[in-house]
């Protein structure tokens, strides 16, 4: 692939591919702990106005049913997926108790470590899966399986990835789809060799003495991320698995399936994950990897979704910067390196960095700031680059460095419950954010989009609002205006009847665990 490196650099520099690199899709899973105003964990059943966590689109539970996830499905650019996460969280809100908040960090209050670690380890009414449930907490610990994040799915437009194939790589390649799992794993390659600039600027999980946590001796707290670090979320140091190529990459990991090294693909905690209709990877590599999924952000508590824009939109420069740059010839050293540098970082206080690292972010910032020049990136990236400068120039202006600033008694209860309290108070109080943001879209679409996220509905808001059910499809102008004399809720279980249904899928093959 090195050796079409400047073919493929003259290639993006056309108007014709040029415009596609900006129009990857995102897709982002947010987990959030629902806690009650003291900042114990919320013992309230799972939400009953919400519809079958086994099927629903885009909210479910995880480790516990206090640990809600919720799943935004692809959007193209930053600015669509933030706000896919704002519409879920509102709807969310509107289905909680009201002595409930979602909790803003990626650990638990000290309360729930105080009081509620057993109850959270035995408490998932998602049957079909809790014998792997059980797996994961007598493996890992519930406390490593309660640290939330965010979870970030990126891939490139297909349009552009075609067409590269055909222009510049299909001698090299025998397929599109060989073609797109080298590209692909190029990019996870180049993520894991900088991941500790990354760890840097979003790590957010700086656990204190008054949380308990398995740090190793010496280690003084708070760290940066305790996610991202050796001891967060990730496998056993004997079990991980390797990216110095991706034939041992999948080698190493089937293997790890087959022996029951890993209950199934999905116990892979690695920071980038191969992805495509399947978690099975063997499927995957077969078909193609459609995207990447990044697993290292914790929440952002100072972005209303968890994530920012300015967060993915230096995540998908990276990516693309990626694609235009060689990766060293000694790749399985500088992996080796990249992991020790990384926990150097996430290990750290949040207000100190290494002696190392500017030197190595600000050739990095150059060299991004060249491609940003060289490949027209619009004015988006440029100002994502700027924030990132500044946090180079300043740790406490990171998100860790942020948050330390608030510990007070070696605590964040207060500055967590702060924001939960303002985030539910706004969320109930958002208005109609579809027709705020574009005046074509009435409050109608708004009651149809927020019953239709309640009921499981796919819902896509542009020229219309459409809104489905399997191959039930229903179209809305955006200027719709309707009478709902008993709700919107009511008014599309009436248009798809068959959704009744949905909310007692929970009662189908209870006896399988679902681990795909």
């Amino acid at each position: 692939m090195a050796d079409n490196l400047s073919e493929l650099q003259a290639a993006l520099r056309k108007p014709e591919l040029n415009s596609l690199m900006y129009s990857g899709l995102f897709a982002i899973r947010m987990e959030t702990h629902r806690i009650l105003t003291d900042g114990r964990a919320s013992r309230y059943p799972y939400p009953a106005k919400l519809s079958s966590r086994r099927t629903h689109l885009y909210l479910t539970t995880d480790i516990s049913d206090n640990m809600m996830e919720l799943k935004g499905t692809p959007q193209k650019g930053s600015a669509d997926s933030v706000r896919q996460l704002d519409l879920l969280q509102q709807a969310l809100y509107s289905s909680l108790q009201p002595e409930e908040r979602l909790w803003p960090l990626s650990l638990p209050p000290k309360p729930v470590y105080d009081h509620d670690l057993e109850f959270l380890a035995h408490h998932s009414t998602r049957y079909w899966i809790s014998n792997y449930n059980t797996y994961l907490i007598k493996k890992y610990g519930i406390k490593r399986q309660l640290i939330a994040g965010v979870r970030v799915n990126y891939s490139l437009d297909t349009g552009l990835v075609e067409k590269l194939y055909q222009q510049v790589y299909r001698q090299e390649y025998a397929s599109l789809a060989e073609f797109k799992n080298q590209f692909y794993f190029k990019l996870a390659q180049f993520f894991y060799l900088h991941r500790w600039l990354f760890t840097y600027l979003y790590g957010a999980s700086p656990t204190t003495v008054s949380v308990k946590h398995d740090l190793p001796d010496g280690i003084e707290s708070p760290v940066r991320s305790l996610r991202s670090s050796d001891v967060g979320y990730t496998n056993r140091p004997s079990e991980q698995v390797p990216y110095d190529t991706l034939e041992h990459h999948v080698q190493r990991l089937t293997q790890m399936v087959d022996d029951g090294t890993f209950a199934s693909f999905k116990e892979f905690f690695g920071p980038v994950r191969l992805r495509g209709d399947s978690h099975n990877l063997p499927t995957v590599i077969k078909q193609g990897i459609k995207f990447l999924e990044f697993r290292t952000f914790d929440l952002d508590p100072f972005a209303l979704s968890g994530i920012s824009e300015d967060t993915l939109n230096f995540l998908e420069l990276f990516m693309l910067y990626g694609m235009t740059t060689s990766l060293p010839a000694n790749i399985g050293e500088e992996l080796a390196e990249a992991k020790k540098l990384n926990n150097e970082v996430a290990i750290q206080n949040p207000l100190e960095e290494p002696e190392w690292l500017q030197e190595r972010a600000q050739q990095l910032m150059a060299q991004l700031t060249q491609f940003v020049t060289d490949y027209s990136a619009p004015r988006k990236y440029q100002q994502a680059l700027q924030f990132v400068q500044r946090r180079l120039e300043d740790p406490s202006l990171t998100i860790g460095g942020q948050v330390a600033d608030k510990l007070a008694d070696d605590s964040l209860l207060s500055f967590g419950l702060k924001i939960a309290n303002d985030r539910y108070t706004d969320f109930l109080q958002f208005g109609h954010p579809l027709a705020e943001e574009d005046e074509r879209f009435s409050p109608s679409a708004h009651h149809l989009v927020m019953a239709a996220i309640e009921l499981g509905l796919r819902f896509s808001a542009d020229q219309y609002l459409e809104l489905s059910f399997g191959d039930h499809h229903e179209n809305f102008p955006a200027d719709v205006e309707l009478e709902f004399p008993h709700g919107a809720r009511q008014y599309l279980m009436e248009k798809f009847p068959e959704i009744k249904d949905n909310f007692h899928a929970d009662e189908i093959d209870s006896s399988v665990d679902d681990l795909e």
